[in-house]
């Protein structure tokens, strides 16, 4: 079902200016500022300013890299190869990481499904795209994808995967924060497990909620900083009631740039951002999650996905549980 929106029907703009951009052979260039931004390996480029993790020249070159090895590596190889040229992931953590990228798509599917029934005349953005986990779930059910991500590393690893599964969306590099694109041009947004990566968390939700369409949906998640137990994504324990947090032995702090924040943050900030929030929720957390851990979490991740959802629990569980989801729409 889905397609690739053409240039005249993703309307880009300039992210500094929002004034029109002209398109090149290998360049948007804008008509108000004159700023110039490449097109790099297929993928435009409108970022302002890099990740938290590398410079813009270093996650350009880095991303170079990555695409050259493309040209020999099928889609896992290429995410094997990007843990390998990752100075501060060790080989045992890269297999857990490179694991729960490969079964995104499970996971996304369910996530897409609070969206209720979507077709032909709808368009998704899948805001912090990643590898495309979400793209892959949802090719069947959107007319048309687009994935944005702030890491064009990430958007090369995307990109390969989505050719070898036949899927067709566009997919931008740029900061969530200041978005390439006309607004109200997608019926539905998912944003997950991104907002607490972001430079300013209202900011960014306020230029997701620019995007929608009006009566269109946002889904997005997080994990939530009350949670006193382990992180969800790095086993850190009560990692959001520390205030100074200490890296983990060889100087390796996964949460180093994680702001975590709580439902009632992110209620707010979709309110502030003129949505109106639908239903706020534990996040669900499939069993395939607990495949490769420990006996310990295994059994905590089962009987989580078997109460989360119980009337007399879910209250407590979106206030201090792991994570929680939130589903919000524009008037």
């Amino acid at each position: 079902m889905n397609r690739a929106l053409q240039p005249d029907e993703l309307r880009f703009v300039c992210p500094a200016c929002r004034a029109a951009v002209e398109p090149g052979v290998d360049r948007y260039a804008c008509s108000g500022c004159d700023r110039i931004f490449p097109i790099l390996f297929g993928i435009p480029d409108f970022r302002l300013r890099s990740d938290r993790y590398l410079s813009l020249a270093e996650e350009r070159d880095k991303a170079g890299r990555l695409h050259q090895a493309s040209k020999r590596l099928n889609f896992a190889q290429l995410l094997a190869y990007y843990y390998s040229i990752t100075d501060d992931v060790s080989a045992e953590r890269a297999k857990v990481f490179a694991g729960y990228v490969t079964d995104g798509p499970k996971r996304a599917a369910a996530d897409l499904g609070d969206f209720g029934p979507t077709g032909p005349n709808d368009a998704l953005l899948d805001a912090g795209c990643g590898a495309g986990s979400a793209l892959i779930a949802a090719q069947s059910h959107f007319g048309s994808m687009t994935g944005v991500d702030i890491a064009l590393r990430w958007l090369v690893i995307c990109k390969k995967r989505l050719e070898e599964e036949g899927v067709v969306a566009n997919l931008v590099c740029a900061d969530i924060e200041s978005l390439p694109f006309e607004t109200n041009q997608f019926s539905h947004i998912l944003a997950t497990d991104v907002i607490e990566h972001v430079y300013d968390r209202g900011a960014a939700v306020c230029a997701l909620a620019a995007q929608l369409a009006p009566h269109g949906l946002l889904w997005m998640s997080a994990v939530n900083r009350l949670w006193p137990g382990p992180h969800p994504a790095t086993g850190k324990w009560a990692a959001g009631y520390r205030s100074k947090r200490a890296a983990a032995p060889g100087g390796y702090d996964p949460l180093r740039n994680v702001v975590q924040l709580t439902a009632r943050d992110a209620r707010d900030d979709c309110v502030k951002a003129g949505l109106d929030v639908l239903n706020i929720a534990p996040r669900r957390r499939p069993n395939t999650e607990a495949s490769g851990r420990g006996l310990f979490e295994q059994f905590a991740i089962g009987a989580y996905s078997a109460i989360h959802r119980v009337p007399a629990i879910a209250p407590a569980l979106t206030r201090f549980g792991p994570a929680f989801q939130i589903l919000a729409t524009k008037p």
